[in-house]
């Protein structure tokens, strides 16, 4: 019997392997065996001497190349800061020291005997304690997106890096803050490793500012005319300040009349920065206008117009710049509409006495009220009325109007009546249980 094992890798290295093993036996007549199971032992020699010695040296050449790698990490890997000279570190500054109120703060820098790896350095810059946007900066890739080469030529461009291996200076232009809030500012710049905490050169910018824009003004709420006639148009004029910051202007007309529904509230103008400058009239360089607005008022009453201004600065939702004018009247002629009795305002058809007389009146003007006969007194300027007891003989009935200017208008009504034969004398009228019909507001 051969045997011959198959992980060879588990031969021993000193001594002799005793492996015990059993030999299953099976006729191929099906005749019974004596014995069906035959049990032995292999002895299984050590390895040589050579292949000992191979192994040591395997594992002598891992140890070494392992050690060499970390040598090599630890050499290549900087964790020092970027030095510099302390007496002359550089400088962090702008193009210009104040900024219009619409313009971006853009930062240069220069880092002076600057020995670092572009790879492994970072720039921080600071706004008091809070980094600007994109901030920190990886030197090495502020280097590779640089497409000029020298930063002083690309004062309107991106911003750019180049780094001067003879003097060991760093110079970048355009770096973008982000910010153009009005307000004045100073920038701190650090440069370190990324692989350590160690802080290399510190620089401070002078002081940089945005001056806050001018804000505009309404000096002048002003109506051409204070009173006239429904469907009369006007002339609104609006004297204005640094009208150029004006984003939207707002013309609101409202109703004075109290407890009354405007229709007009609906119809405000919102006029926009285009909008103005095509409206404003006598524009100096003091950025000061005039603008006339035509307006039609179709509806008598009382109204006042209130002009808003929104600037395109107003900061942290800031109360918009407002002003209203004086009150307009829209004044109607007091005039009577109609006024019926039984559907007619003249040639009444004769009633019976006793019978219900139906009246129907409207009148025009503002804050009309209404004085009718045998009816209660302050009607509403148009209704209707049940006249159910009046005197047992031909009567007027007067109606009489009154506008809040003071001013009246009068009509009266002849009723033929067909007295009652039974003679019924006149009834006390104040009596009466005539009845006013409300006439709902859809219809008045």
């Amino acid at each position: 019997m051969q045997i011959k094992p198959l992980k060879k890798w588990r031969r021993p290295w000193f001594k002799v392997k005793e492996i015990p093993f059993q030999v299953q036996l099976k006729p191929l007549d099906s005749y019974p065996l004596k014995v069906d199971q035959v049990s032995g032992n292999l002895y299984w020699s050590p390895r040589p001497w050579w292949q000992f010695l191979l192994a040591i040296l395997l594992f002598l050449l891992l140890l070494g190349g392992a050690g060499w790698l970390i040598y090599k990490i630890i050499k290549y890997t900087d964790f020092n800061p970027p030095k510099f000279d302390p007496n002359n570190p550089g400088e962090l500054k702008s193009f210009y020291d104040l900024y219009n109120y619409d313009d971006t703060i853009l930062l240069n820098f220069k880092i002076n005997n600057l020995q670092f790896r572009p790879e492994n350095t970072v720039i921080h810059i600071f706004e008091g304690e809070t980094e600007i946007q994109d901030s920190p900066f990886q030197v090495q890739k502020l280097l590779e997106n640089s497409q000029i080469n020298s930063p002083e030529d690309n004062k309107d461009y991106d911003s750019a890096c180049v780094y001067n291996d003879q003097l060991y200076q760093l110079s970048c232009l355009n770096i973008n803050t982000g910010i153009s809030e009005p307000g004045n500012y100073k920038f701190t710049l650090e440069a370190t490793n990324k692989n350590s905490d160690k802080k290399g050169p510190v620089i401070q910018s002078n002081l940089i500012s945005i001056y806050e824009p001018p804000k505009p003004k309404i000096n002048e709420v002003k109506l051409s005319r204070n009173q006239i006639k429904p469907r009369d148009t006007i002339d609104l004029s609006l004297l204005l300040d640094n009208y150029e910051q004006i984003e939207t202007l707002k013309i609101s007309p409202n109703s004075t009349n109290s407890g009354s529904s405007n229709s007009l509230l609906d119809s405000e103008m919102i006029l926009e920065k285009e909008e103005i400058e095509r409206y404003c009239q006598n524009s100096n360089q003091d950025s000061k206008c005039t603008l006339n607005i035509p307006w039609t008022i179709a509806e008598g009453g009382n109204y006042e117009f209130t002009v808003t201004a929104t600037s395109f600065y107003d900061q942290h939702n800031e109360t918009p710049i407002q002003m209203t004018s004086d009150t307009i009247t829209v004044k109607i002629p007091l005039k009577i509409d109609y006024f019926k009795a039984n559907g007619k305002s003249y040639n009444i058809d004769s009633v019976n006495a006793g019978d219900t007389i139906y009246l129907d009146w409207s009148v025009l003007g503002n804050g009309v009220k209404v004085q009718i006969d045998y009816l209660p007194p302050n009607l509403d300027a148009r209704g209707k009325a049940e006249l159910y007891s009046y005197p047992n003989d031909n009567f007027y009935i007067n109606l009489k109007a009154t506008d809040k200017f003071g001013d009246t208008v009068q009509q009266r009504l002849f009723i033929p009546v067909i007295k009652n034969d039974l003679g019924f004398p006149q009834i006390d009228q104040d009596r009466l249980p005539n009845r006013v019909i409300e006439v709902p507001d859809i219809l008045r």
